[in-house]
């Protein structure tokens, strides 16, 4: 059984250990976060890459053979210079966008954090899969930390703020919105709800590749449990998907 770590500045990636608990791999797992500094917007490169280093060792002492970057920011800031320090596999996740090659789906939008649209990776992507700009692009200032927050709020007191960040789905003419950063699947129910839209979720597509990488397939054993750490300096805790009450 393949053992794999997930990281990520918060709660964003746990949108990601939800499809990879569903997709019954032959794994274990163990999600390791920066919960005293998310987010990683508007943090400097250096700062980011010395607490990723920071949770890969933690993730290490647990003999993970590969680790999930389940952050848009930090695998368009980090993921190269990862490689380069330690000899395990590495995999990202960054905003769909290349979702327009393979859909007849019409009028396509993307959100994602504003460090991840000013980053030359991401501007890189544009460039590769639509040098036509036929996805409109809309940077979020706060919508990642709005979400984090539903860790201690109720989703009731955050509405009207969510709802502010996505005044413009109201006035905009959208079929399919590409979800760019882990924290939007959280609330991806509520946006096909209230926007009457379609989401598009990579995690699907990052659990495919990670299953090629590894050469991990599934299994009739079905373990819903994964190991939990929300700080660098906390232990692990046993934990079920459903303990987090964050999925709207």
């Amino acid at each position: 059984m393949k053992k794999i770590g997930v990281l990520d500045s918060g709660i964003g990636g746990l949108s990601l250990m939800r499809d990879l608990i569903k997709s019954n791999l032959d794994a274990d797992y163990f999600y390791a976060s920066d919960s005293a500094n998310v987010p990683y917007g508007g943090k400097s490169q250096d700062f980011m890459l010395g607490q990723l280093k920071l949770l890969v060792n933690k993730l290490l002492e647990k003999r993970v053979e590969a680790v999930i970057i389940a952050c848009n920011t930090a695998t368009s800031e980090t993921i190269n210079q990862l490689r380069d320090c330690y000899d395990i596999t590495f995999i990202g996740i960054e905003p769909y966008i290349n979702y327009l090659n393979h859909t007849t789906d019409e009028n396509l939008a993307l959100i994602l954090t504003e460090a991840t649209f000013e980053s030359k990776r991401f501007k890189d992507l544009v460039l590769k899969y639509d040098s036509k700009n036929e996805v409109k692009i809309y940077p979020l200032k706060s919508l990642a930390l709005i979400i984090e927050s539903l860790f201690e709020k109720s989703f009731t007191e955050l509405e009207a703020q969510i709802r502010k960040e996505l005044e413009f789905l109201e006035n905009t003419k959208i079929d399919s919105l590409i979800l760019g950063c882990t924290h939007y699947p959280l609330i991806s129910k509520y946006l096909e709800k209230s926007y009457k839209i379609k989401t598009i979720d990579p995690s699907k597509f990052v659990i495919s590749h990670l299953s090629k990488e590894l050469n991990i397939h599934s299994t009739n054993k079905k373990d819903p449990t994964f190991q939990y750490s929300r700080n660098i300096q906390s232990g692990w805790m046993d934990k079920h998907i459903t303990d987090f009450d964050i999925f709207y």
